[in-house]
């Protein structure tokens, strides 16, 4: 089995060699690290992969989830690992741990998590490829920032389908706050709105998973409890008033957004 990795990265070169550096620390020789930068970031002029590590360069998408969405093209993988590059690996052979995890899942729909990066997600996640197949994505695409753990988490939650491998992580002291942040309440609002994608995914999961009926209408019907504890997740991002200057990239993603939120306002609407 093949462990694909994409380390994030913009404007942190040091950083970014750092975390490729321990993250190249792997015991699987299978094992593929990818550092993802931008073609319009002069900070990775110069930048040097370790050995172990590919340099990947494009175009910068919109989205925070698409940039990771490119290791579903750059490998062939069973399971994809999404990083960045103020957290660092430091357990030696921690790539043989979330393979193990990963393993568990007998038809192969899984997400192997490790510890608690806060008391609401886990600091990584890792899909495997039947399960991105499934979703059609590592992460979704339609939020800036932030949010695609906190949905991956939910459907983790919600399709009961995440296992745990231990495993430590390093953080590295970031010269910025969170990059593209803007408008927390607007996407939180967002991401609230489009409950019911996140059970249409859990669905196409169910029906691609090997569970009785039982236990997936068991899982449906805590549905509930998993939207409510999101909406009060987000209820802590809603109140902060940082939001950096827009740009045409910024734009696109939030006109995408903000038709989101209408359209779910339209159905709610004509289905009351």
């Amino acid at each position: 089995m093949k462990l694909a990795i994409g380390i994030a990265t913009r404007g942190r070169p040091e950083h970014a060699r750092w975390s490729a550096e321990l993250a190249a620390r792997y015991a699987l020789g299978d094992t593929r690290i990818y550092v993802l930068a931008d073609a319009d970031d002069e900070s990775m002029t110069e930048f040097r992969p370790p050995d172990g590590v590919t340099l990947d360069v494009r175009e910068r998408e919109d989205s925070v989830g698409a940039k990771w969405n490119r290791l579903l093209a750059l490998e062939q993988a069973d399971v994809y690992m999404a990083m960045c590059d103020y957290r660092a690996q430091c357990s030696l052979g921690y790539d043989l741990r979330v393979m193990e995890a990963a393993s568990i899942f007998p038809d192969g729909i899984g997400c192997v998590v490790q510890h608690l990066a806060n008391l609401s997600f886990p600091c990584y996640q890792a899909v495997t490829s039947r399960m991105a197949e499934v979703m059609g994505h590592i992460y979704v695409e339609h939020f800036p920032y932030w949010f695609v753990d906190h949905w991956l988490d939910d459907i983790c939650k919600m399709s009961g389908r995440f296992v745990h491998a231990r495993g430590d992580t390093v953080m590295k002291e970031r010269p910025t706050a969170t990059q593209e942040f803007r408008e927390p309440r607007l996407w939180a609002c967002v991401f609230d709105s489009l409950y019911t994608e996140r059970e249409e995914i859990c669905e196409r999961l169910f029906a691609a998973m090997d569970e009785p009926e039982w236990r997936k209408e068991q899982l449906r019907m805590n549905f509930p409890i998993h939207h409510a504890r999101s909406r009060m997740v987000n209820d802590l991002a809603r109140g902060i008033a940082f939001n950096l200057p827009w740009d045409e990239r910024y734009k696109r993603i939030r006109e995408n957004g903000v038709a989101k939120l209408l359209s779910q306002y339209e159905q709610l609407k004509e289905a009351a």
